[in-house]
């Protein structure tokens, strides 16, 4: 792992809390990580969803939003879904012009995301 990326799982769901400056070395990274992960957990026949926890960045470019809407591609033909919660006023910006939020979800908090995805596994029969 690096220092700008903390990952969890919570059942189906790979919770990322994104730290710093998310920029073109970092994104690297990043994508190289989430994407190993994703595939792992892919092999098990289910719903994968990813929640990305802007809680503590600070500086983000157009290398993190391609990183969100490569993600949101692997995660989409899961039947997944893909959250971003707690962005910061100027990361909250630069998300919104790029589009990324008729994509993904926009929650407050990451507890707010974890609620709405545990209420949709319990309406499953």
């Amino acid at each position: 792992m690096f220092e700008s990326c903390v990952m969890t799982w919570r059942d189906n769901c790979l919770v990322v809390e994104l730290s710093g400056e998310i920029d073109h070395h970092v994104a690297t990274a990043l994508r190289r990580v989430l994407d190993r992960e994703i595939e792992e957990k892919s092999r098990e026949p289910l719903v994968i969803h990813l929640i990305f926890d802007f809680r503590k960045v600070v500086f983000m470019d157009s290398a993190g939003i391609g990183v969100i809407m490569g993600r949101y591609n692997k995660i989409k033909m899961t039947g997944g879904t893909v959250y971003v919660t707690d962005p910061q006023p100027y990361v909250d910006r630069i998300l919104e012009m790029a589009g990324i939020y008729l994509i993904t979800r926009r929650k407050d908090s990451l507890k707010e995301a974890l609620m709405e995805l545990e209420r949709k596994a319990g309406d499953t029969p």
